[in-house]
């Protein structure tokens, strides 16, 4: 039984060499994925392909960044039902040692790996464990960028950021509620205080290149704002840390789904007495 949290890395192995990473295209990998999972659930992943709602999973490539070569592929999930489905599917292909396609690449699955995550790795189990900490750094693995006002954006606001991940919170967490008006105390009290970006491209097809920016953006949440009521600061930052971490899953931006945003927390820091 798969968490509705879950992170599955697959280990793609060429069977005509090294694979070069600026040959695997976004789209070809989003294709892979989808294609292999029809096999299994082609109504599911029609609804899916259909669908206007954000997508239960985030996509990025797994590659040696020294030698330029492309290893396979990390899928973020967010829903047990495709949770289950990803791993009986790259589980079995794992076992069958069956050949598949990246483009006219021919492939298969080396290895499959789980990273160890805290557990519960669940909506509520998220928020009850988040810690309350007024500071947070967020490293951008593969190029990101969002959507501000319906226009793409390459600067990781505070607030087009957790817009970003409370969009997929009350998309897939089954109705586990934050406190109220929680981006307005985002864009009230949450700043960047420091960052290490630069713009990279992403390749999705073959001809379609997007910016995005990579590195990492440390951002702190003020603790003396008066919006807020003195008891309710550490709610507050208790799910605006589980947002973070849900990154984790989620990824950070658009075109997530193929290749961009790929989003790491990696540390929290100013923990915060909890009044409550």
């Amino acid at each position: 039984m798969a968490y509705p949290l879950q992170v599955i890395e697959v280990f793609l192995r060429n069977l005509d060499g090294p694979l070069p990473i600026q040959a695997v295209r976004g789209h070809a990998l989003n294709g892979l994925f989808y294609s292999r999972l029809g096999h299994l659930d082609s109504a599911l992943v029609r609804s899916l392909h259909m669908s206007n709602d954000p997508a239960p999973f985030s996509l990025s490539p797994i590659y040696n960044a020294e030698r330029g070569e492309f290893h396979g592929f990390r899928v973020g999930l967010l829903s047990d039902e495709i949770s289950d489905l990803v791993e009986a599917v790259w589980t079995e292909l794992w076992k069958s040692g069956e050949e598949i396609r990246l483009g006219s690449a021919r492939m298969r699955v080396q290895d499959l790996r789980i990273p160890n995550y805290p557990r519960p790795t669940d909506y509520a189990g998220l928020l009850a464990e988040a810690p309350v900490a007024h500071g947070v750094w967020l490293e951008f693995d593969m190029p990101a960028r969002l959507t501000v006002f319906s226009q793409s954006d390459l600067l990781p606001t505070p607030v087009a950021v957790w817009r970003f991940y409370l969009h997929k919170w009350q998309a897939f967490s089954g109705g586990v509620e934050l406190p109220p008006q929680f981006l307005r105390w985002v864009e009230n009290e949450v700043r960047v205080t420091e960052l290490d970006l630069e713009t990279r491209i992403a390749l999705l097809e073959k001809d379609l290149e997007w910016k995005g920016v990579m590195g990492r953006v440390e951002y702190q949440a003020k603790t003396d704002g008066e919006d807020v009521p003195p008891g309710r600061i550490a709610d507050y930052l208790r799910a605006w840390q589980a947002l973070a971490f849900l990154a984790e899953f989620c990824g950070t931006g658009e075109k997530t789904t193929m290749g961009m945003g790929r989003t790491r927390r990696v540390k929290v820091f100013g923990r915060h007495s909890d009044r409550r």
